[in-house]
């Protein structure tokens, strides 16, 4: 395991821990989006290749201005620079060979098998799950000549053309698929409330139409990178909960206001199925139903100048100086 993602793990730990406070005062004050793009800032943070890191970092710009005002006439550096960051990598040389924990020591090389393992063994996890959840919605059956649907249907104007189908094998409604994106609704659930079918039918073609899928994706491949942190875990989680969020805020954007109170009720008729979402699917309810369903009812619109300064906040640049010098 390298030095980078010890590093990146501390500072977007503490970006995290920023995000959560912030997330815990103002979860009902300012649209939910705005905390999927701090989620969003926080993944590509861990995510950022060491090499483009290491160009546009203050102390690298730092240190390649100084190196040219430090240079003679004839074009040469006075090395001074170098020499400092020589010796600062001399003195970290230590942390990279062995890492100490009370009274012993464990290998680098010790403590990169163990991150291997967890990585892999969480990716086994994710894929398994994915591969079972995939084999059950191959069951699935389109629905035909039902008036409703059909006519919801040829209201959307999609270049993926979405598919509404039905599985005895689900208890919830899900949206599932990227090219060719489908809508699942379980058999039991009655065709005939219109108003129902509505709500779960815009529901999922907002996850369809904001791609929320890749979220979910891009937020379990960092997890299996950063096992190690429970404060990604934490993210994980969170982000998961305010796509929920985001989207009922969406659906309610586009039906209006005045349907607050029967999507909530919505939302509670679907919450009394105990319904279990699959990791890499959406969900019409899930866990945090109390929590939406507030956040619902406290939903208001939102100005474009509330909102710009909503997702002001210093911590954005808590990256510019890396805890550990980069070479």
């Amino acid at each position: 395991m390298s030095l980078f993602l010890i590093e990146r793990s501390i500072s977007v730990g503490i970006f995290i821990i920023v995000i959560v406070c912030l997330r815990a005062l103002l979860i009902h004050k300012v649209p939910k989006k705005v905390f999927l793009i701090l989620w969003g800032i926080a993944l590509f943070r861990l995510a950022i290749p060491h090499s483009i890191l290491s160009k546009w970092n203050i102390n690298t710009i730092l240190n390649d201005i100084t190196s040219r005002v430090n240079r003679d006439p004839a074009g040469q550096t006075n090395g001074i620079i170098e020499r400092i960051l020589l010796d600062t990598e001399e003195g970290l040389r230590p942390l990279t060979q062995d890492i100490s924990f009370g009274q012993g020591r464990l290998s680098l090389d010790t403590i990169t098998v163990i991150w291997f393992v967890g990585t892999i063994s969480l990716g086994i996890f994710f894929a398994v799950n994915f591969y079972k959840n995939n084999k059950d919605l191959k069951t699935a059956l389109p629905i035909r000549n039902q008036f409703f649907i059909d006519k919801w249907l040829s209201q959307q104007k999609f270049i993926r053309r979405i598919q509404v189908m039905t599985s005895d094998r689900l208890i919830s409604p899900i949206a599932c698929g990227f090219i060719k994106p489908k809508i699942i609704l379980p058999k039991s659930l009655d065709l005939q409330d219109e108003k129902l079918l509505k709500y779960i039918l815009t529901h999922e073609k907002m996850h369809i139409k904001h791609l929320d899928i890749l979220w979910r994706v891009f937020s379990a491949v960092i997890l299996c990178c950063y096992w190690f942190n429970p404060l990604v875990w934490l993210m994980h989680f969170l982000m998961i909960r305010d796509l929920e969020l985001t989207c009922d805020e969406r659906v309610i954007r586009t039906l209006g206001e005045q349907e607050k109170s029967s999507y909530a009720l919505s939302l509670i008729h679907m919450a009394e199925r105990n319904s279990k979402v699959a990791s890499f699917n959406y969900g019409f309810s899930n866990h945090s139903t109390r929590e939406r369903i507030v956040s619902i009812m406290k939903f208001k619109q939102t100005t474009a100048l509330t909102l710009c300064l909503s997702l002001f906040s210093p911590q954005m640049n808590l990256d510019s100086t890396p805890l550990i010098p980069i070479e």
